[in-house]
């Protein structure tokens, strides 16, 4: 039988939860969202937790937050933690079905459109 790895986890920054008991339950305006995300890509340099990219799914309407993940490649020592997989990995954990995720009016975000 062969011997290799056969999961693995990936984890956000120990930062990141503070950061979400201060926003609101809703983000209703397009451009405050998407300073959130870039805040959060600023805040992963800032505490040297990663790379200068953020992502986020929020609902269209009224605005929730449902997920966001921020760059990790380095930190966690994986090719596939960019900030986009691990958003998409937590936005499909928050809703719980994939299918539902497609189905439903999301919009999203990453601190690369700011570019």
């Amino acid at each position: 039988m062969l011997n290799f790895p056969h999961q693995f986890q990936l984890a956000l920054p120990d930062w990141f939860a503070s950061e979400l008991l201060g926003l609101p339950e809703c983000i209703p305006d397009l451009k405050d969202r998407m300073a959130l995300i870039i805040r959060f890509s600023q805040l992963n340099m800032m505490h040297d937790t990663g790379g200068l990219f953020a992502a986020g799914v929020f609902e269209k309407e009224p605005g929730k937050l449902i997920s966001a993940g921020v760059n990790r490649v380095v930190e966690q020592k994986c090719s596939s933690a960019h900030a986009e997989v691990i958003n998409n990995v937590l936005t499909e954990e928050a809703i719980a079905v994939f299918k539902e995720f497609r189905a439903r009016n999301k919009l999203v975000y990453n601190s690369r459109q700011s570019e």
